[in-house]
């Protein structure tokens, strides 16, 4: 009664029998691949919660490049104006003195 099925299981077996150098072969693949899939896991909300900003730099680009020219050309400016930011910030004690007398140069 069983030789039908035992018939049908043999090219099964046969194949189980050819396959197991390549599945002897991937277990160590396998095994070495886990510990990124269990990483790649782990990493998925954070990447889920990048992923608009990664959008939203990818629609920013062209404003981006569109602005760079405009960075360049200022930089020569401020560089140009550092110089009196500086010499501004030296004279605030001065010019905090010149608005306490200011009260005494129009009473005299």
């Amino acid at each position: 009664r069983l030789q039908p099925a035992t018939a049908f299981l043999q090219p099964a077996t046969t194949l189980q029998r050819r396959l197991q150098p390549a599945t002897a072969f991937l277990q160590p693949a396998t095994a070495f691949l886990q510990p990124a899939t269990t990483l790649q896991r782990r990493l998925q909300p954070a990447t889920a919660f990048l992923q608009p900003a990664t959008t939203l730099q990818r629609r920013l680009q062209p404003a981006t490049a569109f602005l760079q020219p405009a960075t360049a050309f200022l930089q020569p400016a401020t560089a140009f104006l550092q110089p009196a930011t500086t010499l501004q910030r030296r004279m605030q004690p001065a010019t905090a003195f010149r608005q306490r007398l200011q009260p005494a140069t129009t009473l005299l």
